[in-house]
């Protein structure tokens, strides 16, 4: 009997997981929704690094379980254009999303009350953003490169912004700032509009 290479059990297993975690995938995954490769029911967190440079996932639809999403989680994927953050979502990791180049809305759900530094680093199409209401900070480099955005309003619940938030964002023409926020980046810089 032939021996079953690594491929093999790629193909079969396109996700792996730990207790609730997912923790790997494959590089060839186009979509994570239902009926295609669904992340498990019961989920509740998506570890750093788990789908990045996935370079053909397209479409991810995230479960009403999942809590957290974890550093680097789809950086590079440079097909995703749609992404379903569903309202459990509570922290999402540093650079989760950067160099997801398709990337055009985003819509951060109310619970989301931590968003690591580059979150949206470098996503070049990104027009539009929807911040959580519950949001502590926006990052440094958050939305560094995001050049087609326009518009951000900044909810009250946002106490700083970090250094080189908006940098590159070149179509950036308004922000709305509530008068809750205490901290800009540095006193010494300046926030680094382009």
């Amino acid at each position: 009997e032939r021996s079953r290479g690594l491929g093999d059990v790629y193909k079969r297993q396109p996700l792996y997981y730990a207790d609730t975690w997912v923790i790997g995938s494959t590089s060839g995954i186009e979509t994570i929704i239902d009926g295609s490769t669904p992340i498990k029911s019961g989920t509740t967190g998506i570890a750093d690094n788990t789908f990045r440079g996935c370079t053909k996932l397209s479409n991810v639809a995230i479960p009403n379980t999942v809590k957290y999403i974890g550093d680097s989680a789809f950086e590079n994927c440079g097909e995703l254009a749609i992404i379903t953050i569903p309202s459990s979502v509570e922290s999402i990791g540093g650079y989760a999303f950067s160099n997801c180049s398709r990337l055009t809305t985003m819509d951060i759900p109310n619970n989301v009350k931590n968003m690591g530094n580059g979150v949206f680093y470098n996503c070049t199409k990104l027009s539009e953003i929807k911040l959580s209401t519950s949001l502590g900070a926006i990052g440094i480099s958050a939305f560094e490169g995001c050049k087609l955005l326009t518009a951000v309003d900044i909810p009250a619940s946002v106490a700083s912004i970090g250094d080189k938030a908006f940098y590159g964002c070149s179509g950036l023409n308004t922000i709305t700032i509530n008068l809750s926020l205490i901290h800009i980046s540095e006193p010494t810089r300046p926030l680094y509009i382009s």
